[in-house]
């Protein structure tokens, strides 16, 4: 959207409104009871086989991933993992 007019960025806004479909409050409601994983849960990479803790929830468009922090090479590193990569301690 950075070279747009201002024209092209109401008639592109105006696009994405009438192709979105929101979720109703009950199915936001339904998705978020079903995290796997809170936030401060320490959990287990599985590709990396090094233990993390989950510093955050990231709920869109019906996905839910986990931001997961922990050190590697003295390093403090953070990534986003889909459930199926980690695994409860």
């Amino acid at each position: 959207m950075g070279n747009m007019n201002e024209q092209e960025k109401i008639e592109y806004n105006k696009m994405l409104k009438e192709t979105s479909e929101p979720l109703s409050s009950d199915a936001v409601l339904d998705e978020v009871r079903d995290f796997e994983f809170e936030i401060g849960a320490l959990v287990f990479i599985k590709l990396l086989e090094l233990n993390g803790y989950i510093t955050a929830i990231c709920f869109r468009l019906g996905n839910i991933s986990y931001e997961v922090s922990f050190f590697s090479n003295a390093e403090y590193k953070q990534i986003w993992m889909e459930n199926f990569e980690i695994e409860k301690v």
